[in-house]
């Protein structure tokens, strides 16, 4: 025959029960909150904007690196470098601006508390 197994029930002492239950209401309108959230996604959007001039710049450099510039279309091989290189100072410039733009990162707590702010001008 097969063996049964016997279980005990154990029973625990609760000493007390802590409850953290408070919460916090925040009223806003649909058409508050949409415009809050869509200039939030803005800013984390722009978040990503250094990639392109950081690409091109990568890519510039590189091509002024290894290529040899000669004379094609009309136009001499110094002439082509001076054009590479204004593009390569061009993206520096402008992957300078976007990193400057940058500034802080958007997080959860800033767009509440953008969303709390906006409520209590209201009120």
């Amino acid at each position: 025959m097969a063996d049964i197994e016997r279980t005990t029930i154990e029973t625990v002492e609760v000493a007390g029960v802590h409850s953290n239950t408070a919460q916090e209401l925040i009223r806003i309108t649909e058409d508050k909150l949409r415009l809050k959230l869509l200039l939030h996604l803005s800013k984390i959007e722009r978040t990503k904007e250094w990639q392109v001039p950081a690409s091109l710049l990568i890519g510039v450099v590189l091509t002024l690196t290894t290529a040899d510039a000669k004379d094609a279309f009309g136009i001499s091989k110094y002439a082509w470098q001076a054009l590479f290189l204004m593009i390569a100072v061009l993206s520096l410039i402008w992957l300078i601006c976007t990193l400057v733009r940058l500034g802080k990162k958007p997080t959860l707590e800033k767009l509440i508390l953008s969303i709390k702010s906006s409520h209590d001008a209201e009120s």
